[in-house]
């Protein structure tokens, strides 16, 4: 059988040429070459100035590109392309695809532009509308969905890139104990650099930079093969987030981490960023909330406890330098595009641990029955979140020990806060803030609300949301959902058919 036939089927993937973007090419290129090892078809997409085609110039090169599509073939696309207009480029490849009858198409999100470099609310609609064309979505995180979700983005079927590969067949020593941290970057991206003063040396890789630090030990420009043997000498990896665009960075898919556990040394990733609780919970290294942290920790850990973390990381890193991750990824993407199953593709930030802590969020003092409440159901903790100053009727709820407050609140606070909490009451009068309901939905909190005060229902089942007249029916289940760990999951799993249900109408 040719390579990517699967009877009369072939299975595509795109692959960037000609683009000198660093990372990012060798990205996809790295996922082509485990594609082709699973028997898929490569489409080579070569850079083009597409200010200097005409419309149709631009119409013929893509039919050139997309010749070996064939009806009822399947299409993984990667995202983006990176040309001089890659919105109307990948638009117009797309809808060049969807020319032929029964296509599928999977779009493998890499980067999402105008929220990497910053763009505007047309870039946004555009880039939306782009991954609105595929049957199904792959995005490098559940933070980034429920951004992209929130944008606009309505394709049911999703799947989580759990983790960057990084193929390399070359041999690895084992590293050895090292007190320095490797980063591969440059200083004009990420400020930190310039302001090292610490004891412990980083070795930076760049192209082009050098700095009269006496601790930053610069070494060059290396290709992949030649980072992971410099890597594999020994020390930490550093992961850390950009000084511009820094929200980007907690949704996006890290390829540092990939090639740090591939060459085998443990990592300090910066909290707050995607995979700091899987580099804690499988002991691949530490997090830290500052550089000072990250260095102390360097310069105190011990010969046997950097040994421990090299154990920990030896399978892992077998696993991202032979593709598993992406191997398991693109096949369960041909398998959930094959195959139309009955699946609720919720991706929770987080589990509900049936804690009795509850989130309000409100910009004004007017919440239904939020004193009585409090005084009911005094095991509960209420915080109590508002984007502006409180009112001093709101102020004076911190008398009762089960309430917090937090006036003029920013965003990573809230998140914090939805983090912390398992319920949410919506229950303020007036505007919502920050889509509030339907972020304690994705925070995976049971929300109760009342008639008069709800602002989303769609995230709400209907049994959970009482008339101000029912009040003490509403305080009955809240107390009775406190007690029993098994009714907890079965409100939620109501919810979540609820949500199911309203969003597929």
């Amino acid at each position: 059988m040719p390579p990517g036939m699967f009877g009369s089927l072939k299975i595509h993937i795109t692959n960037l040429y000609g683009v000198n973007n660093g990372t990012a090419l060798i990205a996809q290129h790295n996922v082509a070459k485990i594609a082709r090892e699973l028997g898929f078809t490569e489409m080579a997409l070569q850079s083009c100035q597409i200010k200097d085609d005409t419309y149709s110039e631009l119409k013929k090169r893509l039919y050139g590109i997309t010749a070996a599509v064939e009806d009822d073939d399947i299409i993984i696309f990667q995202s983006p392309t990176w040309q001089n207009n890659s919105l109307l480029y990948d638009k117009e490849l797309l809808n060049t695809i969807r020319f032929h009858l029964n296509v599928r198409i999977a779009i493998l999100i890499h980067d999402v532009m105008p929220f990497m470099k910053g763009g505007t609310e047309d870039d946004y609609k555009r880039t939306i509308e782009i991954y609105n064309m595929a049957d199904l979505v792959i995005v490098p995180s559940k933070r980034m969905l429920v951004f992209l979700r929130a944008r606009g983005l309505s394709v049911k079927k999703i799947m989580i890139q759990h983790m960057w590969d990084l193929p390399f067949d070359g041999e690895i020593r084992i590293p050895e104990f090292q007190k320095q941290i490797f980063f591969s970057g440059s200083p004009d991206r990420f400020k930190f650099i310039s302001s090292w003063d610490y004891d412990i040396p980083l070795r930076l890789f760049h192209k082009s930079f050098q700095l009269d630090k006496p601790n930053i030990h610069y070494g060059g420009w290396k290709n992949t093969s030649e980072l992971l043997v410099e890597y594999a000498k020994g020390g930490f990896g550093l992961i850390w987030e950009q000084t511009v665009g820094s929200d980007y960075y907690k949704c996006n898919q890290p390829y540092k981490l990939a090639s740090y556990l591939a060459a085998g040394i443990p990592v300090i990733i910066q909290k707050g960023l995607n995979h700091e609780h899987m580099v804690q919970e499988q002991g691949w290294g530490f997090t830290a909330a500052s550089l000072e942290e990250a260095v102390h920790i360097v310069g105190n850990i011990t010969e046997e406890e950097y040994y421990r973390l090299i154990e920990n990381i030896k399978n892992v890193s077998f696993m991202v330098r032979n593709g598993f991750f992406t191997k398991k990824l693109l096949i369960d993407t041909v398998n959930n595009l094959l195959f139309d199953r009955e699946e609720n593709n919720w991706f929770f930030l987080k589990e509900n641990t049936h804690k009795p802590e509850a989130l309000i969020c409100t910009n004004s003092d007017k919440i239904e029955h939020c004193e009585e409440l409090i005084r009911r159901i005094p095991r509960m903790h209420f915080h109590i979140a508002a984007f502006t100053a409180m009112s001093p009727k709101l102020m004076s709820m911190e008398k009762y020990h089960n309430v917090s407050l937090y006036p003029g609140i920013g965003l990573d606070g809230l998140n914090n806060l939805f983090e912390k909490c398992d319920l949410y009451f919506d229950i303020n009068y007036w505007a919502e803030i920050a889509s509030a309901v339907q972020r304690a939905f994705l925070y995976n909190q049971l929300i109760f609300a009342f008639k008069e005060t709800i602002h989303n229902r769609k995230y709400i089942a209907d049994d959970h949301v009482y008339s101000v007249e029912n009040f003490e029916r509403m305080v009955s289940d809240i107390e009775a959902v406190l007690g029993d760990d098994n009714l907890m999951e079965q409100y939620l799993e109501k919810q979540r058919k609820a949500a199911s249900a309203s969003l597929a109408l």
